[in-house]
């Protein structure tokens, strides 16, 4: 199946995935989403050395992570739970992560910590 990705065409999927250094599923998609403009484009953050995703630096009311596993160790919650906040969380449940994070920045700076 011949693909045309930015002007250029490909004489099938396979060719076209290892030009352009995605994966084969990723062209397949953009054909049934119709984004074949957008095929590679995307830059991806490096992969993390135990497997997982890769860090993410996060900043809530001015507090700032290196990653969302650290903001949640330091909160005292589940790494899951910040990352669901933050994404897809309503207003309530991010307003109360941000009382979270006010709470443990006031009691890092009564311990003489810079936040």
């Amino acid at each position: 199946m011949r693909v045309e990705i930015r002007g250029k065409i490909y004489e099938s999927v396979p060719e076209a995935a290892k030009k352009i250094g995605v994966a084969k599923q990723t062209i397949y998609a953009a054909l049934r989403r119709n984004r074949m403009d957008t095929v590679g484009l995307r830059q991806h953050g490096p992969i993390c050395p135990k497997g997982g995703r890769p860090k993410v630096r996060i900043t809530i009311s001015g507090c700032s992570w290196p990653s969302m596993a650290d903001c949640a160790r330091d909160l005292g919650v589940d790494p899951r739970y910040v990352r669901t906040v933050m994404h897809r969380g309503k207003a309530v449940a991010r307003e109360r992560l941000k009382q979270r994070v006010y709470r443990w920045a006031m009691e890092q700076k009564g311990k003489g910590r810079k936040v």
